[in-house]
């Protein structure tokens, strides 16, 4: 993190970040601190904490979370909570805690295995005592199934827990993948949770279009915004691309 001091910012090591410090952030950085805008302004893109599907403007008094990311702009932050106490701290210690919330299933299955052992010592012993066979006593161990029955069911919360953060969705553990198959109705609080949060041109209309064609307008606008990072700047030089205008 960068820390505003008396002679300018200063790098410093993310744990030595304290409550109250100015924390810089330009362009293409992660916010470091859960806290208030001091000055300056920024498009922020909170996708990852918040689910907004576009960068969200920021400026002078303006609150902005842990581990969002500055698209354009630069801010100075008066760092509010640090380290365990921010939000992507707290999102963290959830996951973590998530991954020790069984489920039915996940239980089932442990006692399950565990009545399996006895189970497969009491064939050992009675085989060991017909053959005096130490080969077979291992065969009967080596078929023992018990392992697979408590393991399968964990990975397989798991492998779908991680699958689901891969395609952006936090699973709050093993009971919440269960309730899925009963559910049938789904409930979301805004329209970004169901999109990409990317903009598009769809239609270019000249003001002057004995002047300027729709083609000629795209190609300027492109060539004046392909070096901003803005996601309408991003759009307009998507399209000029997309359409083969030149610069």
């Amino acid at each position: 993190a960068w820390i505003e001091g008396d002679s300018g910012s200063v790098e410093v090591p993310f744990q030595q970040v304290k409550t109250g410090d100015t924390v810089v952030v330009t362009a293409g950085g992660l916010v470091p601190v859960d806290g208030k805008v001091r000055s300056g302004s920024a498009q922020v893109n909170q996708a990852s904490i918040t689910g907004e599907s576009l960068p969200v403007g920021k400026a002078e008094g303006d609150s902005v979370i842990a581990g969002s990311l500055v698209e354009s702009g630069q801010l100075h932050i008066t760092a509010e909570k640090v380290g365990d106490d921010t939000t992507t701290a707290q999102i963290a210690r959830m996951i973590h805690e998530s991954l020790d919330r069984r489920s039915n299933t996940e239980r089932l299955a442990q006692k399950h295995a565990d009545r399996q052992v006895f189970v497969t010592l009491g064939l050992g012993a009675v085989t060991l005592a017909l053959t005096r066979d130490l080969r077979r006593l291992s065969s009967v161990f080596l078929v023992d199934y018990a392992c697979p029955i408590k393991l399968s069911a964990a990975v397989a919360v798991r492998a779908t827990m991680s699958d689901a953060v891969s395609r952006g969705i936090l699973i709050k553990g093993g009971p919440s993948i269960e309730k899925l198959a009963v559910a049938d109705v789904f409930v979301f609080d805004k329209t970004g949770t169901l999109t990409h949060g990317s903009l598009t041109v769809t239609e270019v209309h000249p003001c002057r279009p004995g002047r300027w064609s729709a083609e000629d307008l795209l190609a300027m606008a492109a060539s004046l915004e392909e070096h901003a990072s803005h996601p309408v700047a991003r759009a307009i030089v998507a399209a000029a691309r997309s359409k083969g205008a030149d610069h």
